[in-house]
């Protein structure tokens, strides 16, 4: 990612977060994987060009600060309003038509970036919306600051497909060449590119369950227990894609009759309830649950 679309990308998040729950120098370092040295320079970027920055928390356990902005209306002055901006694209996509080298110039120095991918931040198009426009049209899709095991990465994938439950992103990536699962809260950023997928032939189709793992669709297994009432209704709140697979039975006896990816979640569920729990099958689930609570 070209370090002034990243650092443009970086100030707006920065921006949201000051309007609403604050950010500390600990959360930006996770956040972006960047020094809390670079994080004193956006504040003073932000500063020069928005409006002042004001502690108003400070843990006195911890002594973290947590910044956020003034409330004072007299320092909310926008950047652009949308009137603005418009104008301001307009102008710009209309230099580049015209001279292309003055464009250059002058969309070099204020970073903003005017192309035909759809860039996130971008308060016209949510997460999920960007990522369904992606898999609908076959379009290769960058990943920004995606955070795992503690590593803040960047990712340029082929979208496959969204889980049912719209909480994970099943991708194939360009680097490492293999399908994998992407969790959407972990994803900071997204850019849609206007190149077109093509490693199609190397995707794995993979079934998906409500639980949040996966498997290939001939590996997929059986699974059903019966569940008192109140079972049921945590069951269907926790999982609201699989309450369709619950069968009522009785007054205060509930079914769930259907197949997952792997045994993990479902067995999470089920040994969290298991004074509400009865007739678990196949014998290879009860299996699975046995074995966990022996080595508990």
């Amino acid at each position: 990612m070209p370090a002034p679309k990243k650092q443009l990308y970086r100030i707006i998040e920065i921006i949201r977060l000051l309007e609403t729950i604050g950010i500390s120098s600990e959360d930006y370092c996770k956040k972006f994987g960047k020094h809390r040295n670079q994080f004193k320079n956006d504040r003073d970027l932000i500063e020069d060009m928005y409006y002042p920055l004001t502690i108003v928390s400070r843990n006195e356990v911890s002594r973290v600060k947590t910044y956020y902005f003034s409330k004072d209306q007299k320092f909310r002055q926008p950047l652009l309003s949308s009137t603005d901006k418009e104008l301001l694209f307009d102008q710009l996509r209309l230099l580049k038509e015209i001279d292309y080298e003055a464009f250059k110039r002058i969309n070099n120095s204020v970073s903003i970036l005017i192309n035909d991918s759809i860039l996130i931040p971008d308060n016209r198009f949510l997460l999920y919306e960007k990522l369904s426009f992606a898999i609908q049209n076959q379009k290769k899709v960058r990943l920004y600051n995606y955070i795992s095991r503690g590593e803040v990465k960047d990712y340029k994938i082929e979208p496959i497909e969204l889980t049912s439950n719209k909480e994970q992103l099943y991708a194939y990536d360009c680097e490492s060449k293999t399908c994998k699962t992407f969790k959407l809260s972990r994803i900071n950023g997204v850019e849609v590119s206007k190149e077109q997928s093509t490693h199609q032939q190397h995707y794995i189709i993979k079934f998906h369950d409500s639980f949040g793992f996966s498997s290939p669709l001939e590996e997929v297994l059986p699974v059903s227990f019966k569940m008192t009432k109140k079972a049921n209704n945590i069951f269907c709140e926790e999982f609201p894609c699989s309450s369709n697979e619950v069968k009522k039975l009785s007054d205060n006896q509930y079914e769930f009759n259907s197949k997952v990816g792997k045994y993990t979640g479902v067995g999470r569920f089920v040994l969290g309830m298991l004074d509400q729990i009865s007739d678990v099958q196949p014998q290879e689930f009860r299996d699975h649950l046995i074995k966990i609570m022996r080595n508990f």
